[in-house]
Formats: C-alpha cells, sequence, structure tokens
C-alpha cells in the first residue's frame, strides 16, 4: 500500500513538472510571436508612414502654404499656433505638426558667401558668431577653435587656420572614424558633430545655432522670438544683457509688430544695434515636425522648408 502510494505521488509531481514546463514553453513561444508580430506591425508602420509622409506634406501645404507665405512670409506666433492646433486624421494615422520659424537661429551656413563661384567668409556673420558663442560661455580659445574647424570643414583648401583641422587631422589613426572634411556648406546640423571642438557641446548650442540646407541666409523674425530665444537674441544687445533680451521678447505682441521700424520704436535700444541687418519682421526658412501615431507605435519627421517668393519649397525630410 505504501509502495503504491509513493508511486501514485511521483506520477503526479511528474504530471505537474510537465504542465509546468509546457506552461513556460508556451509563454516563451507566445511572447516570441508576440514580439514578432510587434516587429512586423513596427515594419509595416515605418514602411507605411515614410510613404504617407509626401501626401501629408502636400496635405499641410495645401492647407498653409497661403498663410505662411502671404504678405512676404511675415508669420506670426499666430501663425504657429494655427498650426500646432490643427489635427489629422489620414488612412489610420492620427497627424499632429508642430512647426519652427528657423530665422531664430543662426543658420552656420551663413558664416560664408559665394563669390564667383567660391566660398568666402563672411566677416559679419563671423563676429555675430563669436559673440553669440560668447554668450553660451565658452571661453575665448573654444571659440577659435570651434570658428576655425568649422571654416576648414567647409573650405576649398586643406591649408588649416591658426586653431583649425584638415584632411590630416580626420585621416590620422588616432581619429575615428576617419573622415575627409566635406569641403561644402552644410546639409544638416548633425555635421556639427563632426566638429572636434562641437563634439562634446553639441546640445549646448543646438537651441541657437542650426542649419539650412543650401541656404547662406541668416535673418531673425522677431515676431517669433519666443522664452526659448533669449540666449540667441541678447547676442543683439551691446551688453549681452539677457534679463533685457527676456523682456524684450516677452514684450512681442502674439499678432507681431507689422514692420521692423514698429519694433525699433518700441525697443529704442535695439535701433543702433550693429546686428540691426539681421533683425525683421519675415521668416525664410521652417522646420516642420510631422508626428504619426497609429495607437500602437509612433514615428516623427522633420521637413525643412524655404519661404521664397510667396513660394513654400521643401529642403529635405529626414526621420528624427
Amino acid at each position: 500500500m505504501k509502495q503504491f502510494s509513493r508511486t501514485k505521488g511521483v506520477a503526479l509531481l511528474t504530471v505537474l513538472l510537465l504542465i509546468l514546463i509546457l506552461s513556460l514553453l508556451i509563454s516563451q513561444i507566445t511572447q516570441l510571436l508576440l514580439k514578432d508580430m510587434r516587429s512586423i506591425k513596427n515594419s509595416e508602420f515605418n514602411n507605411l508612414s515614410a510613404i504617407y509622409i509626401e501626401f501629408i506634406q502636400s496635405h499641410f501645404k495645401d492647407l498653409f502654404s497661403e498663410s505662411l507665405t502671404q504678405s512676404n512670409a511675415s508669420i506670426k506666433k499666430t501663425t504657429i499656433f494655427a498650426v500646432e492646433d490643427y489635427n489629422l486624421e489620414f488612412q489610420g494615422f492620427q497627424v499632429k505638426f508642430m512647426l519652427q520659424d528657423l530665422s531664430n537661429c543662426f543658420n552656420i551656413n551663413a558664416l560664408f558667401m559665394e563669390r564667383d563661384g567660391a566660398l568666402i567668409i563672411d566677416q559679419k556673420a563671423l563676429v555675430f558668431l563669436k559673440e553669440l558663442l560668447s554668450i553660451m560661455k565658452f571661453n575665448e580659445a573654444e571659440i577659435n577653435t570651434i570658428v576655425d574647424q568649422i571654416i576648414d570643414w567647409v573650405d576649398s583648401d586643406n591649408l588649416p587656420r591658426a586653431y583649425g583641422a584638415e584632411n590630416f587631422y580626420y585621416t590620422n589613426p588616432n581619429n575615428a572614424p576617419q573622415r575627409y572634411t566635406s569641403k561644402r556648406l552644410f546639409f544638416h546640423a548633425s555635421e556639427l558633430r563632426q566638429i572636434p571642438g562641437l563634439r562634446n557641446f553639441y546640445e549646448r548650442i543646438q537651441d541657437a545655432i542650426c542649419v539650412i540646407p543650401y541656404s547662406t541666409d541668416f535673418m531673425v523674425n522677431i515676431n517669433t522670438l519666443t522664452p526659448n530665444n533669449v540666449l540667441f537674441f541678447s547676442a543683439f544687445l551691446k551688453g549681452q544683457d539677457t534679463d533685457t533680451a527676456e523682456a524684450i521678447v516677452n514684450r512681442i505682441p502674439n499678432e507681431g509688430y507689422k514692420n521692423i521700424q514698429d519694433f525699433y520704436n518700441t525697443e529704442l535700444e535695439l535701433a543702433d544695434t550693429q546686428f540691426a541687418n539681421y533683425l525683421t519682421t519675415r521668416s525664410h526658412a521652417l522646420s516642420l515636425t510631422i508626428m504619426l501615431d497609429s495607437g500602437f507605435t509612433s514615428s516623427t519627421f522633420i521637413s525643412l522648408m524655404s519661404l521664397k517668393n510667396n513660394s513654400l519649397i521643401n529642403l529635405d525630410t529626414y526621420k528624427n
């Protein structure tokens, strides 16, 4: 009788162990299947979002192009608010937009201007950049290094400036990954990470320094300045006073100033700034963030657009 009970107990334990093993296997198989399904869905979403983005851009232009380009691109905060308040449902996706005026950052390509088919340094833009980096608390040696390395990255020669770096530096075995200087204008802000003097400071500068591909324009639309632009805008003040810059920015009405003279009539201390020619009430470039949400995953694209001759032209689109 005891032998029988012992055998029965062993059999029961064996069955329970098998059930436990099967449960674990089923759980693992289920997780793998769910993972595969998520992977397939994510892949489908990424493919569809990349296909749909062109249609969404066209829809955006159809809806907002006139308001963004009318009155010679006199964009105001109210225009930006209208874009950000707009929601779109497209092919099962929820789409939201966020608009940034690229007229409110220093376009690093503005350091150069084209003359007789060659790129030469714009000395006034160079002075502004140095002022801006100084406000950001870079010391003189760091500023000289950043500026010279940026210029060497773009210029056509292989002769390094006093604090610069040319191909012999970038192709050195101690420099990884090895590369060559681009010898062209910047296409994307991420290229600034290639500059040794900026590699560890990219996050520090990204709100005030940007890249507009194919453009050397630099104009600051005072009508779309926000508190996030205070550090950048203080470069226009002789005393580089961030408190004064913040007060001026906060006084800008949502409906904006009609023209730059109205602005100077209100803010008298800015009328004689050495960088007055950079201030305007118009925009020349925009960054449009397009956020797509399918309910189980999301994707974000950035479209860079230029405003010229009352036209909204797409310069570049990339996945963020």
